[in-house]
């Protein structure tokens, strides 16, 4: 080929790529990008609650109809920006963001709806907390909050598949995140959005970190509070940039350890914002919502913040005017926008990913959602709070996937890394100032999933007043944890006092050794029906006072047959619902005991309330059905809610009742981190402790009134109150009560 020919070849080729390169890049532009206006980007920082003013901005750009081509979003910035781009409206996002109870958000507990019966008998010893325990060390938990609930709204707000390029969402989306190893800034630019968004707003400490991608994840705003420059390198011509981070406060302000924290907090980000804010150019806007009067926690404010963001974003009417599209033009924007209205699809097939510990079976058993089913996001949280409550899992989430064509649903966990040794503590306290007190702390060590069908092992040591070590061995005889067999064994020393009168006369020290075995039933997650055996020894003597008084050195043995129900709202102060037991007791000589008796004891709670204002009514009866109790046996009264008026175990009898009427009202709820409730409420309360069924008489009752202060605390409920009693020698007397009553 001679040199002319090659230069005309040259030619033709440079010819065509000036002629058709361009069609070329009109062709493969993308959808949001329009040749006839500026590319726009919307940057939503972080700020906690603060943010939510995001959504007032919003408001006000679509009533400007000024249109977005991509959005970069830090924190809750990134869940704002997240629900924008695939879809949601501003109103839809106000109606999500104003109407989620927050404070149930940002607790992983299940209602106690959910709980299982054996789960709430552990609720109501143990403050709400366990370490994890492996190969010598204590281990803790990764976060305060794993975001069990978190999850499930933000995939209400965004699209629920495995895999996703941002790119293709309604408006390109990129969330920001921190390598807590490293502590690098990383672009979440594809993949489940939902978890990128968690991993953008997961606050160290509070929030578990996330993986992805072999990198574990936090709050994207400790690396970019404002990610101005990622807009800047997407080729942005026009940035809308909305920080919500606030000046730092003055030294007269600084007034306790929370404005403290707060303030080092701002520093680090005023310094971050305050770089970001100088790569903003002439045709960039920065919109500062009023919110810094708000806390970062005030999600209850939500309302107001979003009305700040509009009115801030409206003092910008002149200069986003120049960016507004024509009345046309933004509807077939907010077309491609808006989400796409969907029914119900049906499952057609339901996956479970099996997890180290915990077996496929046992997490299915708990779904009442089947393949076939139209899907319902309500009952599916409802699985899942149910396979959760299972306690080996730090999180259970699922996935909408496609094969074959056929839709149906990916269910995962992801287990506690602290697991499976766990440890939990609690303290049970009561004192009336005249030397009648009970201090007892109480430990639990239980290893779970020892074997397929979920079986425990758990030893309880006690110190205090009541000492000794309790353990049993769990089974369930299925999957779903309906029939079950528990061994267990107890060794008990206790302190009790024994009263003629309204004189204590003497002191009695008890050891006790019980092991038994209990087949039982889960009914529901409300109740539970047991049948047990028991054999052990009880030894028993005075050792203060009158030291006269007979010793005791007995061979129990017997069966318990016992019925529980409880459908309370809440562990310590329930608004509403019923509880009761009901436990027959046979002590029989032929299997082995001194003693042939037989007794019933039974209670029943029902609370109600009317508007802020609780009732409870309480009543408890026992009584003997056979032969005489032994003394050591009988039942005593005494106590709150047993006639607070006389001290614990004042009065005894072979059988009693005592009927109890409390009124409670929440006056405040600081929700902080050791009270978060405290209540203003008064006790009547009438009864008696009879020698047998001929001496019970209405005409011998005696009456108790109490005026109390209930805390709902970090450790449990505590009751401080002042009580009065008639046919007592005193006026009155202040008890203290740390644990359940109820």
């Amino acid at each position: 080929m001679n040199k002319y020919l090659k230069h005309a070849c040259a030619r033709t080729i440079f010819t065509c790529l000036v002629l058709f390169l361009p069609f070329y890049f009109c062709l493969n532009q993308p959808a949001y990008a329009e040749k006839s206006r500026p590319k726009i980007a919307l940057v939503l920082g972080g700020g906690g609650a603060r943010g939510i003013s995001h959504i007032g901005v919003l408001k006000a750009l679509e009533k400007h109809r000024i249109p977005v081509d991509f959005i970069v979003g830090t924190s809750i910035g990134a869940v704002i920006g997240a629900g924008y781009a695939t879809g949601l409206s501003p109103e839809e996002l106000e109606e999500i963001m104003t109407t989620v109870d927050w404070q149930e958000i940002f607790d992983d507990k299940s209602s106690r709806e959910i709980l299982s019966f054996r789960t709430k008998l552990d609720q109501r010893k143990f403050v709400d907390f366990e370490l994890g325990f492996r190969d010598g060390k204590f281990l803790l938990p990764s976060g305060i909050v794993a975001g069990q609930k978190l999850d499930f709204i933000l995939k209400s707000m965004a699209p629920v598949t495995m895999e996703t390029d941002f790119d293709k969402l309604n408006i390109p989306f990129r969330a920001t995140a921190t390598d807590l190893e490293t502590g690098e800034f990383v672009l979440l630019s594809e993949g489940n959005i939902a978890e990128s968004v968690r991993a953008s707003m997961a606050v160290g400490g509070v929030f578990s970190p996330v993986m992805i991608k072999e990198r574990l994840l936090v709050d994207g705003a400790y690396a970019d509070h404002l990610p101005v420059d990622v807009a800047l390198k997407w080729g942005a011509d026009v940035i809308i940039a909305v920080d919500v981070g606030c000046q730092l406060l003055k030294r007269d302000k600084l007034e306790n350890f929370v404005d403290i924290v707060s303030q080092t907090r701002n520093i680090m980000w005023s310094r971050q914002i305050q770089k970001s804010i100088e790569l903003l150019r002439e045709q960039d806007i920065l919109i500062s919502p009023d919110v810094c009067g708000m806390s970062v926690l005030a999600f209850d404010k939500s309302r107001g913040m979003i009305k700040s963001g509009e009115k801030t974003a409206e003092m910008f009417e002149d200069k986003l005017a120049k960016y507004s599209l024509a009345e046309d033009k933004y509807r077939k924007y907010l077309k491609k926008q808006r989400r796409a209205e969907e029914d119900n699809f049906i499952i057609d097939f339901i996956r479970i990913t099996r997890t180290k510990r915990v077996p496929e079976e046992a997490m299915r058993s708990r779904m009442e959602t089947k393949p076939g089913m139209k899907f319902n996001a309500k009952k599916l949280e409802e699985d899942l709070s149910r396979i959760y409550e299972i306690g080996e899992f730090e999180q259970i989430n699922f996935d909408i996937i496609e094969e074959n064509g056929k839709k149906g649903l990916l269910i995962y966990g992801e287990e506690k890394s602290w697991g499976p040794h766990y440890i939990k503590f609690g303290i049970q306290a009561s004192d009336n100032f005249e030397g009648d007190s009970v201090y007892n702390l109480i430990g639990q060590y239980k290893i779970t999933q020892v074997n397929r069908l979920g079986a425990e092992w758990l030893v309880e040591p006690k110190l205090g007043r009541k000492a000794g070590v309790y353990s049993e061995f769990y089974q369930p005889l299925d999957y779903a944890e309906r029939f079950f067999i528990t061994p267990k064994f107890d060794l008990l020393r206790d302190i009790e006092d024994i009263y003629e009168g309204n004189a204590r006369t003497a002191r009695y020290r008890t050891i006790s050794i019980l092991g038994g075995i209990d087949f039982g039933m889960n009914i529901s997650t409300l109740s539970q029906m047991r049948f047990g055996y028991y054999r052990g020894i009880l030894d028993a003597e005075a050792f203060v006072g009158d030291t006269t008084l007979p010793s005791f050195n007995v061979n129990q043995a017997g069966f318990i047959t016992g019925f529980a129900y409880d459908d309370f709202d809440n562990d310590y102060f329930p608004t509403e619902g019923l509880s009761c037991d009901v436990d027959v007791y046979i002590s029989n000589e032929g299997i082995g005991a001194d003693e042939d008796y037989y007794k019933l004891e039974g209670s029943l709670t029902q609370a109600f309330s009317y508007g802020g204002h609780t009732f409870t009514l309480n009543i408890e009866s026992g009584y003997n059905l056979r032969k005489e109790i032994p003394f050591y046996d009988e039942f005593t009264l005494g106590g709150p809610l047993r006639l607070a008026g006389y001290s614990p175990n004042q009065l005894r009898g072979q059988n009693f009742g005592v009927a109890s009427l409390l009124y409670y009202y929440n006056i405040a709820s600081p929700k902080s981190i050791f009270v978060d409730k405290i209540y203003l409420g008064c006790m009547l309360e009438s009864g008696n402790a009879w020698i047998s069924v001929e001496h019970i008489d209405v005409n011998k009752l005696r009456y108790s009134g109490s005026g109390f202060i209930g805390l709902e605390t970090f450790l449990g409920p505590v009751y401080v109150g002042y009580a009065l009693a008639n046919k007592t020698d005193d006026w009155g007397r202040i008890y203290f009560v740390l644990g359940r009553l109820f």
